[in-house]
């Protein structure tokens, strides 16, 4: 069988070229990601702070919400406890890169997000008052437009 042969002029100038790349590619990445958790993490935030609404009404806040019943679909503050825990991270190293938004330490923010039983033996039937999906979902553009301008800053991407 004929081997192929290929030989790259400038070998070593490719090499660091490629290498210089790399970092601003990473760098580039990191930076991006760190831009839009900061974004999702202050529209959580704001979903938590919308509190209580009165969708027949027009929307008006409803300040008057009995503690014991919340008829609405946006959770009530009371404390302050659960929008004092939600925090974003960016993790990972190189291009492999991740980033997070959520509660910290706060046992019952995922009920309020997905809804189910709660109190002894389930007997309490609390609904889903989401926080996080509306608010990933409100950004979903912004944050795929932060990722598509890491790539153009890097040469990757389209550029418009």
């Amino acid at each position: 069988m004929p081997r192929v042969s290929v030989t790259i002029p400038r070998l070593r100038l490719f090499r660091l070229r490629m290498a210089r790349y790399g970092l601003l590619l990473r760098r580039n990445i990191r930076e991006r990601m760190e831009e839009a958790v900061g974004e999702l993490e202050q529209e959580v935030q704001d979903q938590l702070r919308r509190g209580p609404r009165d969708v027949k009404g027009g929307g008006a806040r409803l300040e008057d919400v009995k503690l014991g019943k919340n008829p609405t679909s946006h959770l009530r503050i009371r404390s302050g406890r659960l929008i004092g825990s939600i925090r974003g991270r960016v993790t990972g190293r190189g291009v492999l890169v991740e980033g997070r938004v959520g509660p910290q330490r706060v046992s019952y923010a995922a009920i309020h997000e997905f809804g189910g039983k709660a109190g002894r033996a389930g007997s309490v039937d609390i609904k889903a008052r989401p926080y996080l999906s509306p608010a990933l979902r409100a950004k979903q553009e912004d944050l795929l437009d932060i990722v598509g301008k890491s790539l153009r800053l890097s040469g990757i991407g389209r550029q418009s």
